[in-house]
């Protein structure tokens, strides 16, 4: 601005309270989703035939943080997230020689038998790195289970400017992770973990508190 008596400029006036916008809050919120699926062709070279499996994945990861920062100097943050994901092994068809063993005495086929059948692949030699070899028919492990992971966390931070050299600062982060894995008959194996961990800051009693508390069950 220019003043008519002197024709020097002055700094513009500075912005009134009508004018200026009160600090807002800010918000953020992410999503990712991945689905995959390949096959489960096992150690060709070991039974000299592939199998008949697929695996399949499907994975989420999720988050949404919310801020806001006062203009007394008072600064909040937040922020939640998860992750899940899940696992599938599926064998459709059997492949290679079967073999039934019988454990008892009753014939197989009748009631009471106690019989397993494995199948087995072709004859083949594998040779080692010092020369060895072996010859023989491996049998087929191709999996049939469910895995699961889940996991869910949270954090919080509230810090406060008292002035240009001194501020004080709290949070928190807590975090919940638990899991299942569950195989179907004849082996009908299942087993569940979950864990909880939570961390103070600034800590009570200068380290970090980190309560952990680990639960696991196991059937068969």
């Amino acid at each position: 601005m220019r003043c008519p008596a002197t024709g020097t400029t002055q700094p513009p006036p500075p912005p009134t309270s009508a004018t200026t916008s009160p600090p807002t809050p800010r918000s953020r919120f992410t999503l990712r989703n991945a689905d995959s699926a390949t096959g489960l062709p096992s150690a060709h070279d070991f039974y000299g035939l592939s199998a008949d499996g697929k695996q399949g994945d499907q994975d989420t990861y999720s988050g949404l943080t919310l801020e806001n920062r006062l203009e007394t100097g008072w600064h909040n943050l937040v922020r939640y997230g998860i992750s899940r994901k899940r696992i599938q092994e599926r064998q459709f068809t059997s492949v290679g020689t079967p073999i039934t063993y019988n454990f008892g005495t009753v014939p197989c086929g009748k009631p009471g038998a106690d019989c397993f059948t494995e199948y087995f692949g072709n004859v083949v030699t594998i040779r080692g790195a010092n020369g060895y070899t072996a010859t023989g028919q491996a049998s087929f492990f191709v999996p049939t289970d469910d895995m699961a992971s889940n996991r869910d966390e949270l954090t919080y931070q509230s810090d406060y400017s008292f002035a240009r050299y001194l501020s004080a600062l709290f949070g928190f982060h807590y975090e919940n992770e638990r899991g299942s894995y569950v195989e179907p008959p004849p082996y009908a194996e299942s087993e569940q973990t979950q864990a909880h961990q939570l961390r103070l800051h600034p800590p009570a009693s200068g380290r970090d508190q980190k309560p952990r508390l680990l639960l696991r069950r196991r059937r068969h």
